[in-house]
């Protein structure tokens, strides 16, 4: 395992470690969607990845992890979530952009301190989230 989080957490700024979350969660999320949908085109998998890495999706990830989260990672999430300014995307509310930019940071952090298994694992839950929410929504109908 690599360093301890909230130690790491504090040599960067929340949004610097959201722009790191950010890239590893889309790299991860592309590669899932590429390797499971061969036959889709590009404007569909770019679809799919933008409603899985979104501000309201993440909000959403991040509010059913909390319970499954480490003090740590408890406390490195809210450090970034509570950098933001009050301002956020047109697509979204302050508040979900703020649990957003935290998620993108504790991923960030995982990501830097080398604790891959556990970075994994909370990007897997993201993504299987997605598509369960999409099987239920399907079986509604």
């Amino acid at each position: 395992m690599g360093e301890d989080l909230v130690q790491l957490s504090y040599n960067y700024d929340g949004v610097q470690l959201a722009f790191v979350g950010d890239a590893v969660f889309d790299l991860y999320v592309r590669t899932r969607l590429l390797k499971e949908n061969k036959t889709l085109k590009a404007d569909k998998l770019h679809r799919l990845k933008s409603s899985i890495v979104s501000a309201n999706f993440q909000s959403k990830v991040i509010n059913s992890l909390k319970d499954s989260l480490s003090e740590d990672e408890i406390t490195v999430f809210k450090r970034a979530r509570n950098l933001h300014g009050k301002s956020a995307p047109k697509s979204t509310t302050a508040s979900k952009y703020r649990n957003a930019t935290g998620f993108e940071a504790l991923l960030g952090t995982l990501f830097l301190a080398d604790y891959s298994e556990r970075l994994e694992e909370l990007m897997k839950i993201a993504y299987d989230m997605k598509f369960e929410e999409k099987n239920e929504k399907q079986e509604s109908l």
